[in-house]
């Protein structure tokens, strides 16, 4: 949701400034560079908190890199032999303790195998011939599925 996103990009701000300051701490006293010749490499990388000279935010050009960054952790190859694995297993850790966990444990972890099986089915849907669209689709509901859980 947008308060959600707007906080996401004031926290990944305030990140990456801090990161910047550190930078120009460490690199600065070794390297003695200015303050231009950082800004110079943050803004190369694509990742510049001030605007841009063509008018865009820093922010902007940073969104393909994490979106990116999110595809290749939520890729079924790093992702899916875990969770299918879990999903495999929650409903017998499940059964086997229902008696111990509370009433609010049990219905957390029930949905949380849900949503793991609801990330599996996604995966298990995948097809070689799939379509960027179709690819990009998939991680937008993987993605919100991962946020749900």
């Amino acid at each position: 949701n947008a308060t959600s996103d707007e906080e996401f990009q004031n926290s990944l701000q305030e990140t990456l400034k801090t990161i910047s300051e550190k930078a120009q701490t460490v690199v600065g006293q070794d390297n003695n560079l200015s303050e231009e010749e950082l800004a110079k490499i943050w803004s190369n990388l694509g990742i510049g908190g001030e605007e841009e000279a063509d008018g865009g935010s820093g922010f902007a050009n940073l969104m393909p890199l994490m979106t990116n960054m999110m595809q290749n952790l939520l890729s079924k190859e790093l992702l899916y032999p875990a969770l299918s694995e879990l999903a495999e297993k929650y409903p017998v850790y499940l059964n086997e303790n229902k008696d111990s966990l509370s009433a609010e444990d049990l219905k957390r972890y029930t949905k949380q195998m849900e949503l793991m099986k609801e990330v599996c089915n996604e995966f298990d849907a995948e097809l070689p011939e799939d379509t960027e669209a179709v690819k990009k689709e998939r991680f937008q509901r993987i993605l919100s599925v991962m946020q749900s859980m």
